[in-house]
């Protein structure tokens, strides 16, 4: 942005004139302190847009309730048994208790990714994990099978409730264009490194596949959703390059384990002490 090209320009003014290395401490700190500002504000506005919140839930409170119905639920389950109540009473009183505990897994997810992040060290498995607790009912409502592949024990740094924000569009986008497959719509999510040894979360699927220039797809307003607004990829894009990564269309053929459908991987940089 202007305020980097700036601040780069000084540099490059000081450093010919001689000045540099009188200064360089106090631009560096006004450089730190601007790239922090933005982390600051850029974090919220990624993750209430790519969730589609624009107010914090009262996650606690929610929470609590589910819990107390769960305990009430799970208490005349056991009662109903005790007394021999109808079988067809008990099981509808399971399936609710069942949906209740879904309920709450993608309560507890939102609460997760409303919180305000900071950088830390996570588990690759650990954001899938977040994410799948969040869409799971809906990827079970339309018959969208799962399977997750983690070839090695994988860990991230990085804000974790953005990287779970980024996931669950491309996870999201994947839903949509498998409504328009008859039957056997299948995800696949892979965590594993690329050949170049950075660590990457694949999400495939056998739907429709990418048709258009990768490079448009990221743009912001650009869909091919009648009701779309075109900014799930534009966000996951902005997610990554403040990640210091980047999104990486893929496709069947490119590599083994590729579906015929849209592939797009979440590629992190090499840790420090990772590298050789």
């Amino acid at each position: 942005d202007e305020v980097h090209r700036a601040i780069g320009g000084l540099k490059e003014k000081m450093e010919r004139r001689g000045h540099w290395d009188t200064y360089k401490k106090d631009v560096s700190k006004i450089e730190s302190a601007y790239n922090q500002r933005i982390r600051e504000v850029l974090e919220p506005l990624l993750v209430s847009a790519g969730l589609g919140i624009a107010y914090i839930l009262p996650v606690h409170e929610i929470i609590r309730n589910i819990g107390d119905m769960e305990k009430s639920l799970s208490t005349l389950i056991e009662d109903l048994k005790k007394t021999g109540t109808g079988d067809e009473i008990t099981g509808r009183l399971v399936q609710i208790l069942q949906t209740t505990d879904i309920t709450n897994d993608i309560v507890r997810g939102v609460g997760k990714i409303t919180r305000k992040g900071r950088p830390e060290v996570f588990s690759m498995y650990s954001v899938v994990r977040d994410a799948l607790d969040i869409t799971k009912l809906r990827l079970k409502r339309n018959n969208i099978l799962i399977e997750i592949y983690e070839k090695e024990k994988i860990k991230i740094r990085g804000i974790k409730n953005m990287v779970i924000t980024a996931l669950l569009n491309l996870i999201d986008n994947s839903s949509y264009w498998l409504l328009h497959r008859g039957s056997e719509r299948k995800i696949i999510i892979r965590m594993d490194h690329n050949n170049e040894g950075k660590p990457r979360i694949i999400v495939s699927d056998n739907g429709l596949g990418i048709k258009d220039d990768p490079s448009l797809l990221v743009q912001p307003f650009f869909t091919r959703k009648p009701d779309g607004m075109g900014l799930g990829l534009y966000i996951v894009d902005r997610i990554m390059k403040a990640h210091d990564g980047n999104i990486q269309f893929l496709f069947k053929g490119d590599e083994e384990g590729l579906l015929e459908g849209a592939n797009i991987a979440l590629v992190f940089p090499v840790e420090k002490e990772e590298k050789k």
